[in-house]
Formats: C-alpha cells, sequence, structure tokens
C-alpha cells in the first residue's frame, strides 16, 4: 500500500512530540549523524579523486563538502567556501543528483540521518522546519531519500549507524 503523506507530514505522524528522556539522547543522535555525514564526505572525496584525476586534492574536498552541505541543507560561512559552491554550483548539483546512483548503498543511511536530523532540530527547537522539510524533499527528488521506508527509532539509527561505522573503520567493534 502506498503512503500519499508528504516528507513532513509523515516525519510529524511518525515522530509526535517526544518525551523529556528522548531529548537526552539528542546529542548522542547528532554524533550519530556526524558519523554518516563523515562517511558520505570520505565516498564523495574519493569518487571525486577518480572522476576528476587532474584537479588536486583539494579540490575533491571542496567540492564533497559542498555536495554534503548541500544534502543535509548546512551552511559554510567561510567566504572562500561559499564562493566555490557558487562557481561549482552545477557539479554540487550533479553530484547530488547522481548521489543514489553513485551510492545506493548509502542511501538508507542518509535517509535515515535527514529524518533524525528533523527529529533532533524539533526537539530542540533549532533551525526552521520549512528548510528541514526543504532539505528532505531536496532529497527525494534527487532520488537519495527513501519515502517508503519506516522511520527509525532513536536506537535503531543509532545500531546501523555504529553497523555501518565499524564496517568504515571509524568506529571500534563492539556493542553499539
Amino acid at each position: 500500500m502506498e503512503d500519499n503523506n508528504t516528507v513532513p507530514e509523515r516525519a510529524e505522524k511518525e515522530y509526535p512530540k517526544l518525551p523529556v528522556i528522548e531529548r537526552k539522547i539528542v546529542p548522542a543522535i547528532r554524533e550519530g549523524i556526524e558519523l554518516v555525514m563523515m562517511i558520505v564526505f570520505r565516498s564523495l572525496k574519493e569518487k571525486n579523486a577518480r572522476d576528476f584525476p587532474d584537479r588536486d586534492a583539494g579540490y575533491h574536498s571542496t567540492l564533497a563538502a559542498a555536495v554534503l552541505n548541500r544534502m543535509f541543507g548546512l551552511d559554510n560561512p567561510d567566504a572562500s567556501f561559499r564562493q566555490f559552491a557558487k562557481e561549482n554550483a552545477g557539479q554540487v548539483r550533479d553530484r547530488l543528483d547522481s548521489f543514489a546512483r553513485d551510492f545506493p548503498d548509502l542511501s538508507i543511511l542518509v535517509t535515515d540521518a535527514l529524518r533524525m536530523q528533523f527529529v533532533c532540530n524539533e526537539v530542540e527547537k533549532v533551525g526552521d522546519k520549512d528548510h528541514d522539510i526543504k532539505v528532505m524533499e531536496q532529497a527525494v527528488e534527487a532520488g537519495i531519500f527513501r519515502k517508503e521506508r519506516d522511520a527509525p527509532l532513536p536506537k535503531g539509527f543509532m545500531n546501523l549507524v555504529h553497523r555501518v561505522g565499524v564496517a568504515n573503520g571509524l568506529v571500534r567493534g563492539g556493542q553499539g
């Protein structure tokens, strides 16, 4: 059965007002989101190095960061970074649009991280809800965000992030 709800409607249904105990785990969830971002950054940087062997490592990293920031709706205040993102806007958009094709194994992780980012922002009352919704909708349009996937509970998200972090050598093994 297909769910015709929009991303924000589903998020609000699946994450009603969280109890106080849930708010205490927000910092841990944010660390999980940052770990996902590290994995995405590294993957993008490695692909940039393969696709643009004539460019230096700084270009590979900066392009990866610009794509990551766009994907997660982040804004780098550094003027030189903003200029790079502006001058390379087409390349950033192309990388975002090809992400699901290039990294199909990361779509679930990014979907869950974007949902958790929305929830954390709602719980902490930070950011702009409309902006967060646009970020998720942009991910849907790029084919990254898996709307059909059930929203994760915090523990499920943290377990997934831990397993992927271990597999990528970013987290030590053991209990998550």
